[in-house]
Protein backbone atom coordinates (compact mmCIF):
# COMPACT_ATOMS: atom_id res chain seq x y z
CA UNK A 1 0.00 0.00 0.00
CA UNK A 2 2.78 2.42 0.54
CA UNK A 3 4.59 2.12 -2.22
CA UNK A 4 0.83 2.60 -4.25
CA UNK A 5 0.87 5.14 -2.33
CA UNK A 6 3.82 7.34 -3.15
CA UNK A 7 3.00 6.02 -6.92
CA UNK A 8 -0.04 7.54 -7.15
CA UNK A 9 0.34 10.56 -4.98
CA UNK A 10 -3.45 11.07 -3.63
CA UNK A 11 -4.46 14.83 -3.35
CA UNK A 12 -7.96 14.50 -2.17
CA UNK A 13 -9.10 11.74 -0.05
CA UNK A 14 -13.11 10.89 1.01
CA UNK A 15 -12.61 9.26 4.40
CA UNK A 16 -15.55 6.89 5.45
CA UNK A 17 -15.98 4.77 8.52
CA UNK A 18 -19.80 3.98 9.55
CA UNK A 19 -22.28 0.92 10.05
CA UNK A 20 -23.33 -1.13 7.57
CA UNK A 21 -26.23 0.96 7.21
CA UNK A 22 -24.69 3.93 6.40
CA UNK A 23 -22.69 2.68 3.04
CA UNK A 24 -25.53 5.31 1.32
CA UNK A 25 -23.50 8.66 3.16
CA UNK A 26 -20.37 7.50 1.14
CA UNK A 27 -21.85 6.36 -2.09
CA UNK A 28 -24.14 9.76 -2.40
CA UNK A 29 -20.31 11.26 -2.78
CA UNK A 30 -18.63 9.29 -5.08
CA UNK A 31 -19.27 10.82 -8.46
CA UNK A 32 -18.07 14.23 -6.88
CA UNK A 33 -15.27 12.55 -6.07
CA UNK A 34 -14.43 11.03 -9.66
CA UNK A 35 -14.79 15.01 -10.93
CA UNK A 36 -12.28 16.08 -8.66
CA UNK A 37 -8.84 17.67 -9.64
CA UNK A 38 -5.82 15.99 -9.27
CA UNK A 39 -5.81 12.64 -7.76
CA UNK A 40 -9.01 11.74 -5.25
CA UNK A 41 -8.65 8.29 -3.13
CA UNK A 42 -11.41 6.89 -1.18
CA UNK A 43 -10.17 5.26 2.15
CA UNK A 44 -12.39 2.83 3.68
CA UNK A 45 -12.43 1.82 7.84
CA UNK A 46 -14.68 -1.44 7.55
CA UNK A 47 -14.35 -4.20 5.11
CA UNK A 48 -18.33 -5.18 5.39
CA UNK A 49 -18.97 -1.64 4.13
CA UNK A 50 -16.86 -2.30 0.57
CA UNK A 51 -19.39 -4.99 -1.28
CA UNK A 52 -21.65 -1.67 -0.27
CA UNK A 53 -19.82 0.78 -2.18
CA UNK A 54 -21.14 1.70 -5.72
CA UNK A 55 -18.94 1.96 -8.84
CA UNK A 56 -16.43 3.98 -9.03
CA UNK A 57 -13.42 5.07 -11.02
CA UNK A 58 -11.55 6.83 -7.71
CA UNK A 59 -9.06 4.30 -6.14
CA UNK A 60 -10.47 2.79 -3.02
CA UNK A 61 -8.49 1.80 0.30
CA UNK A 62 -10.06 -0.50 3.18
CA UNK A 63 -7.74 0.39 6.33
CA UNK A 64 -9.81 -1.35 9.07
CA UNK A 65 -6.83 -0.50 11.50
CA UNK A 66 -6.23 2.31 13.13
CA UNK A 67 -2.54 1.87 13.61
CA UNK A 68 -2.06 0.91 9.88
CA UNK A 69 -3.91 4.16 9.11
CA UNK A 70 -1.92 6.21 11.52
CA UNK A 71 1.60 4.71 9.86
CA UNK A 72 0.86 5.40 5.92
CA UNK A 73 2.07 8.55 4.19
CA UNK A 74 -0.48 10.97 3.39
CA UNK A 75 2.18 13.67 3.02
CA UNK A 76 0.39 14.49 -0.47
CA UNK A 77 -3.15 15.13 0.57
CA UNK A 78 -4.54 18.37 0.32
CA UNK A 79 -8.06 17.77 1.68
CA UNK A 80 -9.85 14.92 3.56
CA UNK A 81 -13.37 15.16 3.23
CA UNK A 82 -15.92 13.43 5.82
CA UNK A 83 -19.20 12.42 4.89
CA UNK A 84 -19.93 12.01 8.61
CA UNK A 85 -19.10 12.43 12.13
CA UNK A 86 -17.50 9.28 13.47
CA UNK A 87 -15.35 8.02 16.31
CA UNK A 88 -13.29 6.92 13.25
CA UNK A 89 -12.10 9.86 11.98
CA UNK A 90 -9.86 10.57 14.85
CA UNK A 91 -7.23 8.77 13.14
CA UNK A 92 -6.97 11.01 10.09
CA UNK A 93 -7.84 13.98 11.86
CA UNK A 94 -4.50 13.41 13.36
CA UNK A 95 -2.66 14.45 10.15
CA UNK A 96 -1.50 18.33 10.31
CA UNK A 97 -0.49 18.81 6.92
CA UNK A 98 -4.10 18.44 5.23
CA UNK A 99 -7.28 20.19 5.04
CA UNK A 100 -9.75 18.53 7.01
CA UNK A 101 -13.34 19.00 5.77
CA UNK A 102 -16.67 18.21 7.54
CA UNK A 103 -19.36 17.42 3.79
CA UNK A 104 -21.94 15.81 6.08
CA UNK A 105 -24.30 13.47 3.80
CA UNK A 106 -27.41 16.20 3.55
CA UNK A 107 -28.25 19.30 4.99
CA UNK A 108 -31.24 18.98 6.99
CA UNK A 109 -33.05 20.50 10.32
CA UNK A 110 -31.95 17.46 12.37
CA UNK A 111 -29.51 17.79 15.46
CA UNK A 112 -26.61 15.60 13.34
CA UNK A 113 -26.49 18.56 10.98
CA UNK A 114 -25.40 20.84 13.43
CA UNK A 115 -23.15 18.64 16.17
CA UNK A 116 -20.83 20.31 17.91
CA UNK A 117 -17.93 17.68 17.22
CA UNK A 118 -18.03 19.73 13.92
CA UNK A 119 -15.32 21.90 15.76
CA UNK A 120 -12.61 19.44 14.90
CA UNK A 121 -12.95 20.21 10.99
CA UNK A 122 -11.02 23.23 9.45
CA UNK A 123 -13.79 23.79 7.69
CA UNK A 124 -18.07 22.87 7.29
CA UNK A 125 -19.40 22.60 3.62
CA UNK A 126 -22.89 23.03 3.61
CA UNK A 127 -25.18 22.98 0.82
CA UNK A 128 -26.21 26.64 1.25
CA UNK A 129 -27.21 29.71 3.53
CA UNK A 130 -29.69 27.58 5.11
CA UNK A 131 -26.94 25.30 6.43
CA UNK A 132 -25.19 28.32 7.90
CA UNK A 133 -27.84 30.06 9.66
CA UNK A 134 -28.53 26.59 11.03
CA UNK A 135 -25.11 26.17 12.57
CA UNK A 136 -25.06 30.06 14.01
CA UNK A 137 -29.00 29.27 15.71
CA UNK A 138 -27.46 26.16 17.21
CA UNK A 139 -24.29 28.07 18.31
CA UNK A 140 -22.27 24.94 18.70
CA UNK A 141 -19.45 26.78 18.39
CA UNK A 142 -18.80 26.53 14.80
CA UNK A 143 -16.92 29.43 13.50
CA UNK A 144 -19.59 31.57 10.45
CA UNK A 145 -15.88 31.86 8.65
CA UNK A 146 -15.18 28.55 8.80
CA UNK A 147 -18.34 27.38 7.00
CA UNK A 148 -18.58 27.79 3.04
CA UNK A 149 -21.49 27.36 1.26
CA UNK A 150 -20.79 24.56 -1.95
CA UNK A 151 -23.98 23.79 -2.77
CA UNK A 152 -25.52 20.33 -3.20
CA UNK A 153 -23.27 18.80 -6.09
CA UNK A 154 -25.85 15.46 -6.62
CA UNK A 155 -28.56 17.97 -7.62
CA UNK A 156 -26.34 19.17 -10.86
CA UNK A 157 -28.54 16.84 -12.54
CA UNK A 158 -32.64 18.43 -11.99
CA UNK A 159 -33.36 20.79 -14.11
CA UNK A 160 -35.20 24.24 -12.65
CA UNK A 161 -38.53 24.54 -14.58
CA UNK A 162 -38.65 27.15 -17.24
CA UNK A 163 -42.69 26.87 -18.19
CA UNK A 164 -45.38 28.66 -17.95
CA UNK A 165 -47.01 28.25 -14.23
CA UNK A 166 -50.16 26.70 -14.87
CA UNK A 167 -52.16 27.28 -11.30
CA UNK A 168 -51.58 30.13 -9.48
CA UNK A 169 -51.57 28.17 -6.20
CA UNK A 170 -48.08 26.99 -5.68
CA UNK A 171 -47.45 23.58 -4.90
CA UNK A 172 -44.93 22.82 -2.15
CA UNK A 173 -43.15 19.76 -1.40
CA UNK A 174 -41.64 19.47 2.34
CA UNK A 175 -39.98 16.35 2.66
CA UNK A 176 -39.11 15.96 6.43
CA UNK A 177 -35.77 13.81 7.39
CA UNK A 178 -35.30 10.92 9.72
CA UNK A 179 -33.89 11.74 13.20
CA UNK A 180 -30.96 9.65 13.76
Amino acid sequence: VDTWLREYQPTAVLYFSGSNESAYQGNMWLETMARVEGRPLIIMRERGLVPQLSETSVPVLCIPAGTHLMNLDLSTVRVCLYPANVGKNIHILRVPTMKHVFIGHGDSDKLASVNPYSKVYDEVWTAGRAGRDRYALADVGIRDEDIVEVGRPQLEPILSWTGAVKNPIPTVLYAPTWEG
